[in-house]
């Protein structure tokens, strides 16, 4: 008989927890409230003679990400002041855990390694709201340390 997807297996995404690496010392990430991790194949045009059509190559990638969180980590501060203060910039790693109990997908880990921030907020006020902040960011690579169920 086929297997098909319960409701119950669709994964909630406020079951989970990021921890970041810096500089060897992990902490987590508690204050996320999104996180999104991309892959992007770079790919160019190829013309072969005998084809009409326009065939693609695979010839890189990009793995870009974006996450909002509460304004109260140290840790993204830290890293900027270091770097100004010493031109030295320390291997920042991220991952992710999505666990959900309740689907039979079982428990996925992926570290996100080489992670390099946009920008970084120095300091905010905001009489009218939660502060948040917004963080774009590049990454080298990325290993699936434990994959869902198959």
């Amino acid at each position: 008989m086929a297997e098909f997807l319960r409701a119950s297996d669709v994964i909630s995404g406020t079951e989970g927890v990021v921890y970041g690496v810096i500089d060897g010392r992990s902490f987590k990430i508690a204050e996320v409230q999104n996180i999104e991790v991309e892959f992007t194949y770079q790919k160019e045009a190829v013309k072969v003679v005998g084809y009409r059509g326009t065939g693609q190559k695979i010839v890189g990638y990009e793995i870009t990400g974006s996450m909002e969180m509460q304004y109260m980590s140290p840790h993204w501060r830290r890293i900027t002041e270091i770097y100004q203060n010493n031109v030295s910039f320390p291997p920042i790693s991220i991952t992710i855990t999505n666990s959900d109990a309740a689907t039979r997908a079982g428990t996925q880990t992926v570290s996100i390694d080489g992670v390099i921030p946009d920008s970084t907020f120095l300091a905010m006020l905001d009489a009218e709201n939660i502060l948040q902040e917004s963080m774009n960011f590049t990454a080298d690579s990325f290993r699936i340390l434990t994959p869902f169920n198959a």
